[in-house]
């Protein structure tokens, strides 16, 4: 997340109700194995991280579920945005 531009921190309010993460990039070219000269077309995609129970009975309201993911991504040092 380093090499993006005016990069302030992960948003908190991307975590659904399931307590998964989604971020959305403009462009591929933050990766720094592309060269910028082969890319005729910038895209875009989606990153979904699936944070999935270690139980899959165990019952957990929607805020323990978003807190859990909060807790690993600081656990993982993922710079979070709390203003959202």
């Amino acid at each position: 997340f380093a090499q993006i531009r005016d990069f302030r921190g992960l948003s908190v309010r991307s975590f659904d109700k399931a307590g998964n993460y989604t971020l959305g990039l403009k462009e591929q070219l933050i990766f720094p194995e592309i060269d910028y000269e082969d890319v005729d077309q910038t895209q875009g995609f989606s990153i979904t991280l699936v944070m999935a129970a270690s139980s899959p009975k165990s019952r957990s309201r929607t805020i323990d579920k978003v807190l859990n993911g909060m807790i690993l991504f600081k656990f993982l040092r993922f710079p979070l945005n709390d203003c959202g």
